[in-house]
C-alpha cells in the first residue's frame, strides 16, 4: 500500500530550515522606553499661584532621552498643556520644578514625562492638585 502526501523527513527539515531562517533574520536589539513616575505634590508646596512639582525617571530605558520635566493641564490631561517645565541631563534621581502664573482655587492635573527622539513618554499615573484661594 502506497502512503500520499509528503515524506515526513523532507517535511521536518523544511519546517526547521525556516525557523532558523526566521530566527537569524530577525533584529537582536530592542528598544526599551524608559520608565517615569509622577509624585503627588504636597500641600505645603501648592501656593495660590505656584507648584512645586516632583517626577523620577526610574529606568532609563535604551534610547537618548533628549528631555525630560513636568506636564501641567487645566481641567484634562487631554487638552493642551499649560506649562511644560524642562529640566537638563536625564539621570534616575527625582527632579523637582516649580511652575508659575498658575491661577488660584483652580484644580490641575500634571504628570512627568520624558522624551525620546519626538515623542513623550509618560507616567501612568496622573496626580491633581487645586491651588489655594487667595486671601
Amino acid at each position: 500500500m502506497k502512503k500520499e502526501g509528503l515524506p515526513a523527513l523532507p517535511v521536518a527539515i523544511l519546517i526547521v530550515s525556516g525557523i532558523i531562517f526566521f530566527v537569524c533574520s530577525c533584529d537582536d536589539t530592542y528598544n526599551v522606553e524608559p520608565v517615569v513616575y509622577t509624585y503627588q505634590v504636597a500641600d505645603s508646596n501648592v501656593t495660590a499661584t505656584t507648584a512645586k512639582l516632583t517626577g523620577q525617571i526610574q529606568i532609563l530605558g535604551t534610547q537618548q532621552i533628549v528631555e525630560h520635566g513636568i506636564e501641567i493641564y487645566k481641567e484634562s490631561i487631554l487638552a493642551t498643556p499649560i506649562t511644560k517645565s524642562l529640566t537638563s541631563q536625564a539621570t534616575t534621581d527625582t527632579f523637582t520644578v516649580v511652575v508659575t502664573g498658575l491661577q488660584p482655587n483652580t484644580l490641575y492635573y500634571y504628570w512627568a514625562y520624558a522624551k525620546v527622539n519626538t515623542t513623550n513618554v509618560h507616567s501612568q499615573n496622573t496626580p491633581s492638585f487645586t491651588t489655594k484661594a487667595v486671601k
